[in-house]
């Protein structure tokens, strides 16, 4: 018997596209508006995806789950997933933070689609496992292909 928690829990994802659909999913990676090497270049974004919302993550979310991060941005574009996002973590100077605790990830439900949803399948998994068995996983950062000092 399903609890009243995890019913409502079942319904509300049920409710969101994507998330309960059957079948195999394309990899994250392949759902996701990569990041840009350099936090400037999150201004261009929208001359390719006319629909994307990036918004900044508040400043104690990215202390806590991106220890070195300076700022982090979440990219959500529903013309790419109708319920997936990304997360792009840049350090001090305004480069990207392509690997490592401070980096960021994507999401398997934008905060932006839903709270709840994200909490669950991100949050959630993110702190249980520690962000390196999270990459390990399949929740590496999703970027451009970056060189050093890019930013």
């Amino acid at each position: 018997m399903l609890s009243s928690r995890m019913l409502v829990t079942t319904l509300a994802l049920t409710a969101l596209p994507g998330c309960a659909a059957a079948g195999p999913r394309r990899p994250l990676a392949d759902r996701v508006v990569p990041c840009p090497c350099a936090v400037g270049d999150l201004a261009l974004l929208p001359a390719e995806h006319p629909r994307i919302a990036i918004d900044r993550d508040p400043d104690r979310a990215t202390e806590r789950y991106h220890p070195g991060a300076r700022v982090s941005y979440r990219l959500f574009d529903p013309d790419t997933d109708p319920v997936a996002g990304n997360q792009c973590a840049y350090d001090a100077s305004g480069s990207l933070i392509p690997s490592g605790p401070a980096a960021g990830t994507p999401d398997r439900v934008s905060p932006r689609r839903s709270l709840l949803g994200h909490w669950l399948l991100d949050v959630r998994p993110f702190r249980r496992l520690g962000w390196m068995e999270y990459h390990r996983r399949g929740w590496a950062p999703v970027s451009e292909p970056c060189s050093p000092g890019s930013g």
